[in-house]
């Protein structure tokens, strides 16, 4: 499976791994966030209130991409470039 955002893959995923212990809720983040990537290359032909209805489960997974206290910058990181695809994704479909 190709994906468009790569980099975002890999600090998912490395999040996940360290902090997913302490957070369960990161695989959940790290799901909702690969099967939007997954579609990412065709959302001109996404069903928009689906799409709308992951984003909304994405951030409310990951509690408003808000960096716990416990988070590293990576963490942080992982944050702030879910909530630029978030805003990417909406700007997508209009």
């Amino acid at each position: 499976m190709t994906t468009a955002h790569p980099d975002l893959v890999r600090i998912v995923d490395t999040v996940t791994t360290v902090h997913g212990d302490n957070h369960p809720h990161l695989a959940d983040v790290r799901k909702t966030f690969a099967r939007l990537n997954a579609r990412y290359d065709s959302l001109d032909a996404a069903d928009p209130v689906e799409v709308k209805a992951e984003l909304a489960q994405l951030r409310e997974l990951s509690h408003n991409f808000q960096t716990p206290a416990d988070g590293c910058e990576g963490y942080q990181l992982m944050d702030s470039r879910l909530e630029e695809f978030e805003r990417d994704v909406l700007a997508r479909l209009g």
